[in-house]
């Protein structure tokens, strides 16, 4: 009987014993979404604050010539900015709510409190895609101005919890746009 005790414990324990969630999380987050974008020291900062529930994800990366804009006589650029080292893709979500200075102003202030935290692991990519949507040619002014549309779409990443052993894995994950409009000389 103590055999049988002892066993039917082992049994149980090793059944409970877990080596960490995979959990898949329902994002506020899509290609109509609005992002935001600032400079934080020499890195570019994309974010999203959605305030019901009260969550962000922002995107950190190192690419000084990036603004979402381009000169050139072109209608599209791409740039795919891998992740990992200073390129970070970072979801929390928070106590109260936070407002848009909160990433932009390098360290974020310590209230509102952070409740859940994921970082993405090393490994995947984000992609910037930035299109001309719109061009007007003022010939008496010599001017051209040009209105871009740059999209961020995250591709095959992870993003684990900072404080347990869960995960979010995604294929795809379109994180928003944001527009810039910049006048030329012609």
């Amino acid at each position: 009987m103590k055999r049988f005790i002892a066993l039917l414990f082992a049994v149980v324990l090793f059944a409970s014993c877990d080596d960490g969630d995979i959990i898949v999380t329902d994002f506020d987050f899509d290609a109509e979404s609005e992002l935001q974008m600032c400079k934080s020291g020499n890195k570019n900062v994309l974010y999203i604050i959605n305030n019901d529930p009260v969550e962000s994800i922002v995107f950190t990366f190192a690419d000084e010539d990036f603004d979402g804009r381009f000169a050139d006589d072109i209608e599209s650029e791409e740039r795919v900015i891998s992740l990992g080292g200073d390129n970070e893709l970072i979801y929390r979500t928070f106590d109260e709510q936070i407002n848009g200075n909160y990433y932009c102003t390098g360290v974020p202030p310590s209230e509102p409190a952070i409740k859940t935290e994921f970082r993405n692991k090393d490994g995947g990519r984000i992609d910037l895609i930035t299109t001309v949507i719109d061009q007007e040619v003022d010939e008496l002014d010599g001017t051209v101005t040009k209105t871009f549309r740059t999209h961020a779409v995250a591709r095959d990443f992870i993003l684990k919890n900072s404080y347990k052993e869960e995960e979010i894995v995604r294929e795809t994950m379109h994180l928003g746009s944001f527009t810039k409009t910049t006048t030329y000389d012609l």
